[in-house]
């Protein structure tokens, strides 16, 4: 069979299966290194080496805007956290209050 006798539905499937393919890859590929560029830059604004890294849990909120403030936060809940003094209807999270969160700053 040669390309004038392939049906154009054959082909469209075939380019199509190809292209999808190609996206997922590329798709997987940034995805994968936005990871590692994340956990690279937090790591520097947090002032963290590779050897300080512990099984501690905490909490870091980054205040991106341009003034201090008050927020609720919601918290994902898990072992080793300390207790909070609200938490959702499903368990699954809880509510602490940050306070005057410094000017494009860390609070821990």
């Amino acid at each position: 069979m040669t390309a004038s006798q392939v049906p154009a539905s054959a082909w469209f499937t075939t380019t199509f299966t190809r292209r999808a393919n190609y996206v997922t890859h590329a798709h997987r590929e940034v995805a994968s290194k936005a990871f590692v560029l994340r956990h690279e830059a937090l790591s520097r604004i947090l002032g963290l080496s590779s050897n300080q890294y512990s099984d501690e849990k905490g909490l870091v909120v980054f205040n991106t805007l341009a003034w201090d403030r008050t927020e609720v936060i919601e918290v994902p809940i898990e072992d080793g956290m300390p207790q909070l003094q609200q938490y959702s209807a499903t368990k699954n999270s809880g509510y602490t209050l940050g306070r005057l969160l410094p000017l494009v700053g860390v609070s821990k």
